[in-house]
């Protein structure tokens, strides 16, 4: 049902700690039983957003990375949203990797630092909706 073609080909340079880091992830989704719609979403929406940034960014690089995908992209909020979702559960996945001690290849991440992304990652997530809501496109 899962094929492997959705590891390796993250069109990230395969030397990179990103690459190792979003194969894992993907991984992991396919353990976790994630859907293969959902499990290629996550692929592209990360790869999209990693192949511009490093896995450890700031607060106004993120803002700057949502704000570009919702007015330079033109993306919708859904669509926004899905990135959201899609980065959202891969820093929950690289805490939890760092708590458990499992994974070497991302002991460079600091639990701290994930714990004030996810935070501000929720928040611009809810000022992007309330946005929506408040001004909605013109279609």
């Amino acid at each position: 049902m899962y094929e492997n073609n959705i590891l390796l080909d993250c069109g990230i340079a395969r030397d990179l700690p990103e690459t190792n880091l979003l194969n894992t992830f993907l991984q992991d989704c396919q353990v976790r039983n994630f859907s293969p719609r959902t499990i290629q979403s996550y692929k592209s929406n990360l790869k999209y957003f990693l192949s511009r940034h490093s896995v450890q960014i700031s607060p106004e690089v993120l803002k700057s990375f949502l704000v570009h995908i919702r007015d330079e992209k033109g993306y919708s909020p859904s669509t926004v949203e899905n990135y959201f979702a899609a980065m959202s559960s891969f820093y929950d996945f690289l805490e939890w990797e760092v708590k458990e001690g499992i994974s070497p290849a991302i002991s460079f991440v600091d639990t701290v630092f994930l714990f004030t992304f996810l935070l501000i990652l929720m928040a611009l997530f809810y000022t992007l909706v309330l946005k929506a809501i408040i001004k909605p496109r013109k279609r």
